[in-house]
């Protein structure tokens, strides 16, 4: 749109702008449908649960009609895959009255997403630096140089709510002891998790103030997970909110 009324402004006549706008719809729009039927069983639903993890403040109206749990500042929602795929990925978000609807709790909901998620949409870890490999082909080897090799992209094979990957404590459990070390873990945003191994040589503030500044120029609005840094205790095996190292307790709402 903004590009329209930049036309308008240098001449172009609103008709002419409309039946562009049109045109496009018309070419792009899908063929065919997609039902939902299935939706109503929850033995067919419960195969396409998954879960999406939000921050609380930014959603409390949505969490006020919402199944959720929460754990210190984040809340993990549900969604069900809609099988439509010339719509892109569709999902409808499970509410309460889905779920008694369903005759069903949260818990059970959690247990079905959880499965699920592990099975098709496995947390993956990669180096900061074979995420740029991919993204970009074969690189410079003074890029190569000055990457760090000691940041990680944890993420999925979508690459759509990945961030909710931060429960499955126990790949951050193998990641924490494949390195011998505590892991910050930095919201990038809902989609994916920067894993940043503790050697002792990084402070706590300086990593917020790093994820604020990204949230604030950087991602989406709708897409920014916390301003905090978390932290896996590797020895304790649980997360914490790392500038205060409080274990964060997941509760169901």
């Amino acid at each position: 749109m903004n590009d329209g009324f930049k036309k308008y402004q240098n001449g172009v006549e609103k008709e002419e702008l409309i039946s562009g706008y049109l045109r496009t719809y018309k070419e792009s729009k899908p063929n065919g449908s997609f039902s939902v039927e299935f939706f109503t069983d929850f033995e067919q639903a419960k195969e396409r649960l998954s879960m999406k993890l939000i921050n609380i403040e930014r959603n409390r109206e949505l969490l006020n009609d919402v199944p959720h749990f929460e754990i210190a500042d984040l809340a993990i929602i549900f969604q069900v895959q809609v099988d439509a795929q010339a719509y892109g990925t569709a999902t409808i978000t499970v509410r309460k009255e889905h779920m008694q609807m369903w005759k069903v709790n949260s818990s059970v909901l959690f247990e079905y997403a959880k499965a699920n998620m592990e099975e098709n949409q496995p947390v993956r870890i990669q180096s900061m630096i074979e995420v740029l490999k991919g993204m970009m082909g074969d690189m410079p080897e003074e890029l190569l140089e000055e990457a760090t090799p000691q940041m990680y992209v944890l993420s999925n094979e979508s690459k759509v709510n990945a961030a909710s990957g931060m429960i499955f404590t126990d790949k951050l459990q193998e990641f924490a002891d494949s390195h011998n070390s505590n892991i910050f873990i930095l919201p990038s945003s809902i989609h994916e998790l920067l894993l940043i191994p503790d050697t002792g040589d990084m402070e706590v503030e300086s990593l917020e103030a790093m994820v604020r500044e990204v949230n604030s120029t950087q991602v989406a609005a709708d897409e920014v997970l916390s301003d905090n840094v978390y932290y896996y205790n590797r020895t304790e095996m649980c997360l914490m909110m790392a500038k205060t190292m409080e274990k964060m307790e997941l509760l169901a709402c």
